[in-house]
């Protein structure tokens, strides 16, 4: 087609020689197969065919908006589908670097995952085997004699402290400052070395995980923008890699990578220091066992004193 063709196709439209239908399929198909006269470019077919596909739908309210004392129509069609196809293909770049970051990080976020599984706070809590010996058989006498009680005298943890020794009470009271983290085999080998039943140290660890939700939601959502933080940096790390340093917006989006990066990395830092656990308060727990705040608090610092001296031998 001539730009005189182009130009007189409103107008025929008018007069009822075209259809909006007939119209719409002339100019894409003078744009398909004259696509460097529009877009200054040769795309390819595949890439012609899809951005034909994005503008069809937008040809007839295209043709209603033109004004013909404004300019000649083909000028106005030209000029809207350059533009347009620069947009498109800005839209196309950024959808094709987030989904390059996905495709480059899947395995990466399931590893991340996996790890956060496998390798879960409770990893600070004793690991209790079923070699505790004749401790055992000796916890067994109370735990008989717990089961003995009436219902109503089974209400609270601290009934099981007669005769139980320091580490065991104080293996309790981390079992349930970890509660939201600990596995039921653990519950079942600190339930034999303590030397009471299983149900009831689950009971008390449910009681605790009910109070926890708004903790839950917030460390999820912190978590939420960390992995967004991330996206991002990967995101514009990628578009710097593919860009020169002397492009019109080289600076602009260095200075986004760098605020993600940071925030990214002071996220994840936040985390790994224990930022935002998922445990309950010490007042809870000494609720929950019929002892002080303080007592409670001892044990805590006691295990965590342990635990430090523990890493440092490791390390040596």
């Amino acid at each position: 087609m001539q730009w005189l063709e182009i130009d007189e196709i409103p107008e025929k439209i008018q007069k009822g020689i075209y259809s909006y239908e007939k119209a719409t399929w002339l100019l894409l198909t003078e744009l398909y197969t004259n696509a460097r006269k529009f877009l200054g470019v040769t795309p390819d077919d595949d890439e012609k065919s899809e951005f034909i596909i994005f503008l069809q739908p937008k040809i007839k309210p295209l043709i209603d908006r033109y004004k013909p004392d404004s300019s000649p129509f083909s000028a106005f069609f030209y000029t809207y589908v350059s533009n347009t196809f620069m947009s498109w293909k800005r839209r196309k770049l950024r959808e094709n670097y987030n989904f390059s970051v996905v495709l480059a990080n899947q395995e990466e976020f399931y590893a991340e995952q996996v790890d956060a599984y496998e390798k879960s706070e409770s990893e600070k809590i004793f690991e209790v085997s079923d070699s505790a010996g004749a401790e055992n058989s000796i916890n067994q006498k109370y735990a008989q004699e717990f089961l003995a009680k009436k219902p109503e005298e089974h209400t609270c943890i601290n009934r099981l402290w007669p005769g139980k020794t320091s580490k065991q009470k104080k293996l309790t009271v981390l079992a349930l400052k970890n509660c939201f983290y600990i596995r039921d085999q653990q519950v079942a080998g600190i339930s034999r070395f303590c030397g009471y039943p299983e149900e009831i140290l689950h009971q008390k660890i449910d009681e605790l995980c009910k109070k926890l939700e708004k903790k839950v939601a917030k460390r999820k959502a912190f978590i939420k923008k960390r992995d967004s933080s991330y996206f991002f940096h990967k995101k514009y790390a990628m578009i710097l890699a593919n860009m020169s340093s002397s492009a019109a917006f080289y600076q602009k989006i260095l200075k986004k990578y760098n605020f993600h990066t940071a925030a990214w990395q002071n996220k994840r830092k936040a985390l790994e220091n224990n930022r935002l656990r998922i445990c309950p308060t010490n007042k809870a727990i000494a609720e929950i066992v019929g002892m002080s705040e303080r007592q409670v608090c001892n044990y805590v610092s006691s295990f965590k004193c342990s635990y430090k001296k523990h890493i440092l031998e490791k390390a040596d």
